[in-house]
């Protein structure tokens, strides 16, 4: 992952630094995966050939990760049904919080 966090902060290409973000969305340590996360919220939208690679945070163990997840789908201009089932998921779980953020970003479309 170090590989991909420096071709992200300095990559020639946009296409190269996007598929570096997209291999960051699954680094294994929260904290790079946090950072790729904010990262693609600073990139203008659309977010979703991200999408796929996004999906998988909402099933981390740390719930930080996930929540960070479901509110950068809640920017997101439109969810493909992998992304609604997924909110849908997170709805019918276990913490209130992220019932209620995973209903809000299933809303807003």
């Amino acid at each position: 992952f170090a590989v991909a966090r420096l071709v992200l902060r300095h990559g020639s290409s946009d296409a190269t630094r996007a598929l570096a973000l997209r291999h960051l969305l699954h680094a294994d340590d929260d904290a790079t995966r946090l950072r790729a996360i904010e990262r693609l919220r600073l990139r203008p939208p659309p977010w979703q050939p991200f999408f796929d690679d996004l999906l998988p945070c909402l099933r981390s163990p740390s719930r930080t990760v996930v929540r960070a997840a479901v509110v950068t789908l809640g920017m997101a201009e439109t969810l493909p049904p992998a992304a609604r089932e997924a909110l849908a998921e997170l709805e019918r779980g276990q913490d209130p919080e992220l019932r209620e953020l995973a209903a809000r970003a299933a809303r807003r479309r």
